[in-house]
């Protein structure tokens, strides 16, 4: 699959390893969810929010073992290009429509990047992981 990097980050695709990853930071190390798209968490139950992320979860398992996706590469993982590669968050293109909300009719397209944890942040990995996923813009048609 896809492979991006710069001195910073490396992209790639999901691998099995980054599952137990994805679901510490939706259930355990999760203070993001205050700041990325909080309405897809507030009023919701225990149940319905674990029920969100089992759909995840097998989302994220079909996307391991599809084909690799084809360009426009909308989901890439984002690791800090250094020893061992440590997986700090992803990225991810997706479409909207004409209120701002995530449409598969939409027109236009957003770049959602999401790190975490609070240790990698204020980094510049964000920003070189922004930099580097934009170049691959826009997909050849």
């Amino acid at each position: 699959g896809m492979e991006l990097k710069n001195d910073l980050v490396l992209l790639r695709p999901m691998v099995e390893a980054d599952i137990a990853d994805r679901l510490y930071w939706e259930t355990v190390e999760n203070e993001w969810h205050d700041w990325d798209g909080p309405w897809d968490y507030e009023g919701k139950s225990a149940e319905e929010l674990a029920a969100e992320l089992e759909e995840d979860e097998r989302l994220w398992r079909s996307r391991i073992a599809g084909p690799p996706e084809q360009a426009p590469v909308r989901h890439l993982e984002i690791c800090v290009n250094g020893p061992g590669q440590p997986h700090i968050g992803w990225c991810g293109a997706y479409t909207i429509d004409d209120a701002c909300r995530i449409s598969d009719a939409g027109e236009r397209w957003a770049v959602g990047i999401t790190i975490p944890g609070a240790n990698a942040r204020r980094k510049g990995c964000a920003t070189a992981a922004l930099t580097l996923y934009w170049a691959t813009w826009p997909p050849a048609a």
